[in-house]
């Protein structure tokens, strides 16, 4: 698109600098903004998640722990080996009672080796029924420990089934489980989260808020969930965040129910949607002040440049009697225009001085023409002149004869500089033979400071290898120090068992006093190795930070000897430049003793031209007698530079001033 004025081009340029800038910057910081927003609450649905995962994990984890335990448990070998119903029924309720008192268990549960039910110590009066099926009994007669979560009538709960063994065998399986009590205190974790309970077809059996009890879901991610897919959704129109965990039974195999988790991000997308209005308002503000700028510049600026264009169509005419007014603007247009006006009045003062000149030249021309005959009378004295001149000239012959003697000694001289120039030729190949000589052997001492350069840098790598093992060598021993704990309370367990026992645990006493003293001596022991781990870290810190410090000197010898072997390499360029000049040198002095002998060639001929001087001012003074007749012509041409001075002033009278 084209403009027909400067000013609407300026307009336009001023409200796109103006406003570009801030659409770009806002439309940035607005993506960046809502990006951040976004991860914000992207990260700490993600953060809840993991919090839910960690909080089931420790739930089914504790539960295992305590299958272990009590499958071990001699109370519980008893019962299962005991045949008096009514006493095992008895002793079977104290001891669901004790642990429900003591862990909050909602199930106990025995079977034998076919998969029966034994006892419930939580329904004494139900036994016999067969559970070979279930897969999570046959993998406990298998000997292996598992724990889950099972989704029944009446509701979520934990289950744990751990083998109880008699002398290595399998001789049954214990069941513990807990109800969906653990759900409250999951609850309560996550006060601004709203945590919603989903059966495996779709109806909502447990929330938060209430009264999305018995809500149907139906969509793809609650199907991705029971298949075994965590999955996560965003619905920016109810502004929340979902995210759907499966729940998976105690072989891991299925999955039971599903876990729903809301995040409200309604005041994040609130302060979106308010950024986007100030965003909005920013740039109507902008365009605005833009807009006023623009008209206000850009006025400023055409403003005086119409009147200096106004004011070069007046000059251009030839009018110089205009002036321009002066100005204060301290910018390139009060430039243009203080310089204006120095061109007028440069151009006034030029043309007026043309016409003064002019009408000079015509008075003067008179006066050149008279002075030309006085010329004429001035060439007869010049003859005289000429015959003193020639009497000069056998004086300077008898000089040059004396400057020709200097010049033969002068020769003489020159010779023994070169023969002095080729002993010093002599001697610099001598020096760039031995500073060729250094910088080879300074390239092979860098080479050698290489090769001590790469074997350090390797023995700081194998440093820093060992640093590692020993760091991964204390975490061993973490772990062994830990095993030593968890078997010394273990000893614990198992001697206030026994001590319970009685007389049957004496025996099983013995025995974890054993273990105990064995985990004290493991822990004595860690201990040393974590003080001789620790001896040989800080060694190894040391090490590592001597090998540094000699890296350092290394790294620095080795830039030393670079640097040096640089200079020697500019030594030997510069002592083969010096023997290039020297030879140069030579060869001049050779050329200038041989111009010598032709300077006092020279110097015998010019004698022989200053006796030709004489002869030739003789023939001078004919040539002034010719000026004379030449000045008359010159008096003509006078008349004529008076003839051009009058058109000169008739071109200045076409300009006013």
């Amino acid at each position: 698109m084209r403009y027909k004025s400067l000013k609407t081009r300026l307009i336009v340029i001023l409200l796109l600098v103006g406003i570009i800038p801030v659409m770009v910057t806002g439309t940035y910081n607005f993506i960046i903004s809502s990006n951040s927003y976004q991860n914000v609450q992207n990260e700490t649905q993600e953060q809840i998640e993991h919090a839910v995962a960690q909080h089931l994990d420790k739930v089914t984890n504790d539960l295992k722990y305590i299958a272990e335990l009590y499958a071990q448990d001699i109370r519980v070998q008893q019962l299962l080996t005991e045949t008096n119903r009514g006493t095992l029924e008895t002793e079977g309720k104290a001891l669901f009672e004790s642990l429900q008192k003591e862990h909050q268990l909602t199930v106990l549960e025995f079977g034998d080796v076919q998969g029966n039910v034994y006892l419930r110590g939580h329904n004494v009066s139900k036994y016999g029924d067969s559970k070979a099926d279930v897969m999570a009994i046959q993998q406990a007669l298998k000997g292996q420990t598992i724990s889950g979560f099972e989704y029944g009538s009446s509701g979520l709960s934990v289950r744990a089934f751990a083998p109880i063994k008699q002398e290595g065998k399998v001789v049954g399986t214990l069941q513990i489980g807990l109800g969906n009590e653990f759900l409250t205190d999951f609850q309560a974790l996550f006060p601004s989260t709203e945590v919603d309970l989903i059966n495996a077809t779709g109806e909502i059996v447990r929330s938060t808020h209430t009264d999305r009890i018995g809500e149907q879901i139906v969509n793809d991610y609650f199907a991705q969930a029971m298949a075994g897919e965590q999955t996560r959704f965003t619905d920016l129109k109810q502004l929340k965040i979902e995210s759907y965990l499966p729940i998976q039974d105690p072989t891991g195999t299925a999955v039971v129910s599903t876990l729903l988790l809301v995040q409200d991000i309604t005041t994040t997308q609130n302060a979106i949607s308010q950024m986007k209005m100030t965003n909005g308002i920013a740039l109507l503000i902008t365009i605005f002040a833009a807009i006023a700028v623009a008209l206000f510049y850009s006025r400023t600026l055409t403003v005086p440049i119409i009147k200096t264009t106004q004011m070069m169509h007046t000059l251009s005419s030839g009018d110089l009697t205009s002036r321009i007014a002066d100005n204060n603007r301290r910018d390139e247009i009060g430039k243009l225009m203080t310089d204006m006006k120095k061109m007028q009045e440069h151009l006034h003062k030029t043309i007026s001085e043309i016409a003064q000149a002019s009408t000079t030249v015509t008075t003067k021309s008179t006066v050149l023409s008279q002075s030309a005959k006085e010329v004429s009378q001035g060439s007869e004295a010049i003859a005289e002149t000429m015959e003193y001149l020639s009497k000069g000239v056998d004086k300077q012959t008898v000089e040059v004869s004396e400057i020709s003697g200097i010049m033969v000694e002068f020769s003489r001289k020159l010779a023994e500089s070169t023969a002095q120039g080729n002993q010093l030729n002599t001697t610099s190949e001598n020096v760039l033979t031995l500073s060729e000589d250094g910088a080879k052997l300074m390239n092979t001492s860098n080479e050698q400071m290489q090769e001590i350069h790469q074997v350090m840098k390797e023995s700081m790598g194998k440093m820093v290898q060992l640093d590692q093992q020993a760091v991964q060598i204390s975490s061993f021993v973490s772990i062994i120090e830990e095993v030593a704990n968890q078997t010394n309370l273990l000893a614990l367990n198992a001697s206030i068992e026994a001590a319970r026992a009685g007389e049957h645990g004496k025996g099983f006493a013995v025995v974890a006093d054993e273990v105990r003293k064995l985990a004290e001596q493991v822990g004595h022991s860690v201990t040393e190795i974590t003080s001789i781990v620790s001896a040989i870290q800080h060694d190894s810190k040391e090490v590592s930070a001597s090998l540094q410090r000699g890296y350092g000197q290394v790294v620095t010898g080795s830039e030393q000897l670079e640097i040096t072997a640089n200079t020697f390499n500019e030594i030997q360029n510069s002592v083969s430049q010096m023997a290039q000049f020297i030879t140069m040198m030579i060869h001049n002095l050779q050329e200038m003793s041989h111009e010598g002998h032709e300077i006092n060639d020279a110097m015998q001929e010019i004698t022989a031209l200053t006796e030709e001087t004489a002869a030739s001012v003789e023939e001078t003074t004919a040539t002034v007698i010719q000026t004379s007749a030449t000045m008359g012509e010159v008096a003509t041409a006078t008349e004529q530079l008076s003839d051009l001075a009058e058109q000169l002033n008739r071109v200045v009278k076409d300009y006013k001033i």
